[in-house]
C-alpha cells in the first residue's frame, strides 16, 4: 500500500480495560492530510501535494505520487468551483 511519508499519530486508548489503536486507512490519512494542508498553506495546498507528487515520481516512487494527486484531488474537492488557486512558496 502506498505511504503518505509521514507519521500519523494513532490514538490509543482503553475500553474496558482493553487497549484499542485506531489505524487509518488510506482514504482517513488523504483526507486528514488535505485537511491539515488546506489549514496550513491555504490556496496553496494543492500546489504543495502537487509538488510532493512531482518530487516522489522523480525518485520513482510512483505509489507516493498517486497518493500525493489523491491528497491534492482531495484539497481542490473542498474548494467552491468558482474559487482561484494561489501558487506561492511555503514559509521556511
Amino acid at each position: 500500500m502506498p505511504s503518505l511519508h509521514a507519521t500519523v499519530t494513532l490514538d490509543i486508548f482503553t475500553v474496558l480495560g482493553e487497549c484499542i489503536m485506531w489505524m487509518p486507512t488510506q482514504d482517513e490519512a488523504v483526507e486528514i492530510y488535505a485537511h491539515f494542508l488546506a489549514a496550513r498553506h491555504g490556496g496553496a495546498a494543492s500546489h504543495i501535494a502537487r509538488t510532493t507528487a512531482d518530487k516522489l515520481k522523480t525518485e520513482g516512487d510512483f505509489d507516493g505520487q498517486m497518493v500525493w494527486n489523491l491528497v491534492a484531488d482531495a484539497v481542490e474537492s473542498r474548494l467552491p468551483k468558482n474559487a482561484k488557486l494561489e501558487t506561492v512558496a511555503p514559509l521556511s
